[in-house]
């Protein structure tokens, strides 16, 4: 089976197999097949714990959350809530043509 980093994902997020479960709509058991590799993950899998870990779904299986935090959805996950409206606005200021 393929390298994962579901474990490394959840612990950098602070969660427990208990917490990222029920985040990600799993049972605890499942979560922990999955992070061994004793079960096969699926799409759904990935997209419900990419969702639960705050990351995307190919940060999960291609990218360690200790490498290179240059990645704009680390900046993201580390913005406080309160702060997000006005982060859209901003990055959205960078997409406008101003023709």
């Amino acid at each position: 089976m393929s390298k994962n980093y579901f474990k490394a994902w959840r612990e950098h997020r602070g969660l427990t197999q208990v917490q990222a479960a029920e985040l990600a709509g799993m049972s605890q058991p499942v979560l922990t097949r999955i992070e061994s590799g004793a079960r096969k993950f699926d799409a759904s899998h990935l997209t419900k714990l990419a969702i639960a870990y705050r990351c995307s779904e190919w940060e999960l299986i291609g990218r360690h959350p200790g490498e290179d935090r240059s990645n704009v959805l680390d900046t993201w996950a580390r913005i406080p809530d309160k702060n997000r409206e006005l982060a859209r606005r901003a990055l959205e200021a960078f997409t406008e043509n101003k023709s």
